[in-house]
């Protein structure tokens, strides 16, 4: 017979299943209330306004105001991508029930939620505390500081780069085939964040699938099929972007449009001197944890870190070649920057401190060493992006003086940054397009009166040469008529088409 003692030691008296819901439940509600009161408390720290947050917020609302500019810049612009305008446009909706900016909300809940996954990769809860330590002294640095208080939505990037690099680490130790999975969907994630982000997804995934075939000659049990898996969300996030292309500008590579325009006006000593003062805003952070996943090549780490050492080469690069054409490209310092301070603090945080103790010190050394090089040598991660730009008149001057002998007239302005800073919801005297096409200007020009606004070949607002607002800047147009030129180099032209209905002659005494 069976012994009832026996019994009753393997089935316990609490064998409810409604009492691990009930925990689940509670840790769940706890785990929020603490995020909410970490989201609560960033919305009271300061924030240092960007040019990004200005211009995507502008596209945000547009698109919330059905304008036809922000369907075009949302999906036709690489310095302004997708992912972090649609984040903002969701971050007003909610921030209006609130009373809170879309802008600080959605900033304020990328941080917070970038510190939650950051402080979830290590297993054990003291190494939690760690992270947290190790944050916290990072943060003496001005380049880290900087970042932080930086109100750019950007910042939405770094939540699937950091969910990334946790599910790399989890897939490298575990090979779990859901962590493969995640890691390719954040990737996907990234591309819809720009050029850099493009970069790094595209470097992730080829790395790791060069690290996965090398795994076939190895004990460790491999995945058939998880190349392809892993490049599936990566092209058909590429493919989406290319289709709306395709559905809402009419050209499948529109936004390739501007970094391919700013290359070819750039001459090879511009870029020569743009890709080295570039390189040379680096933060020391990012140089450090660069170094950081070079000396984890040596250890339990080297999968992912060959990865991720690539990635952080590719996305530097990247911003660097942005750089050196001066194609706008904002907040693109956040990605590097993030994969820099993961390198310098994800080393102390998964490995075992018996076993790795020489390659735990190096890096702790390594972060101490670059915080204080970062204090002594700051480089702010923004500058770039908050680089002195020819000023531009302001609307109230512009209306004043067409409102002289045009009172009827409306001013047409192109691009991304141009009609950011004229905004006009109702379209009354600013008329906003991406993308500037002399047919359909000379087609509106017929039904009414119509000025356009022309920016300096300053390789911010158009590029130097090459473009079409560089060719009329510097040529103009048979149908234009130079009426004003500020000293910055912006151009006020008229277009001299009489449209339907008015008299020319009435139209020859007006002049």
């Amino acid at each position: 017979m069976t012994d009832p003692s026996h019994i009753t030691d393997l089935a316990p008296a609490d064998t409810d299943p409604r009492h691990d819901d009930g925990a689940n439940l509670s840790a769940v509600v706890a785990w929020t209330c603490f995020v909410a009161v970490l989201v609560a408390i960033r919305l009271l720290l300061p924030f240092t306004p960007t040019a990004a947050a200005l211009t995507h917020g502008r596209i945000a609302d547009a698109l919330l105001g059905g304008l036809n500019w922000g369907r075009q810049a949302l999906i036709g612009s690489f310095e302004f991508p997708p992912l972090p305008t649609l984040s903002l446009v969701a971050a007003k909706v909610a921030g209006g029930w609130v009373g809170i900016s879309g802008e600080r909300l959605l900033v304020a809940c990328c941080q917070v939620w970038a510190l939650a996954c950051f402080l979830t990769i290590p297993e054990r809860p003291r190494r939690a505390w760690l992270a947290a330590a190790c944050l916290g002294f990072a943060f003496l640095a001005p380049d880290l500081r900087a970042a932080f208080m930086a109100l750019d939505p950007n910042w939405i990037a770094v939540v699937p780069l950091c969910y990334a690099v946790k599910h790399l680490l989890r897939w490298n130790r575990d090979r779990q085939l859901r962590d493969a999975i995640v890691c390719a969907l954040c990737a996907g994630l990234l591309v819809f964040c720009g050029l850099v982000g493009i970069a790094f997804a595209a470097t992730l995934m080829a790395t790791l699938g060069i690290q996965e075939r090398r795994c076939a000659n190895s004990p460790t049990p491999c995945v058939d099929g998880l190349g392809w898996l892993l490049w599936t969300p990566l092209c058909y996030c590429v493919a989406l972007w290319l289709l709306w292309n395709w559905l809402i500008m009419g050209d499948v590579g529109f936004a390739f449009r501007c970094p391919a325009a700013a290359w070819r006006g750039a001459t090879a000593g511009e870029l020569r001197i743009g890709l080295t003062g570039t390189l040379k805003q680096t933060s020391v952070l990012v140089l450090g944890g660069a170094l950081a996943w070079l000396l984890c090549l040596h250890g339990s780490l080297r999968r992912p870190s060959f990865c991720l050492l690539a990635g952080l080469a590719a996305a530097s690069l990247a911003r660097a070649l942005m750089g050196a054409a001066q194609a706008p490209a904002p907040g693109t310092s956040l990605l590097p920057l993030g994969l820099g301070l993961l390198g310098l603090t994800l080393p102390c945080l998964v490995l075992d401190w018996r076993r790795n103790r020489w390659l735990v010190l190096a890096t702790a050394y390594l972060l101490a060493f670059c915080t204080v090089a970062a204090m002594r040598r700051p480089a702010d991660p923004f500058a770039a992006d908050q680089a002195a730009r020819l000023p531009a008149p302001s609307a109230e001057s512009l209306c004043a003086f067409i409102d002289t002998f045009w009172p009827d007239s409306r001013i047409m302005v192109y691009g991304t940054e141009v009609p950011a800073l004229y905004h006009d919801l109702h379209e009354r005297r600013f008329v906003a397009r991406l993308d500037f096409r002399e047919q359909e200007f000379l087609a509106q020009a017929n039904d009414e009166q119509l000025h356009l606004l022309v920016p300096p070949p300053d390789g911010w607002h158009c590029p130097r040469r090459g473009g079409v607002f560089s060719d009329i800047h510097a040529n103009g147009r048979p149908w234009l008529l130079l009426e004003r030129q500020w000293p910055t180099g912006w151009q006020l032209w008229r277009c001299v088409i009489a449209p339907k209905g008015e008299s020319k002659i009435d139209r020859r005494l007006r002049q």
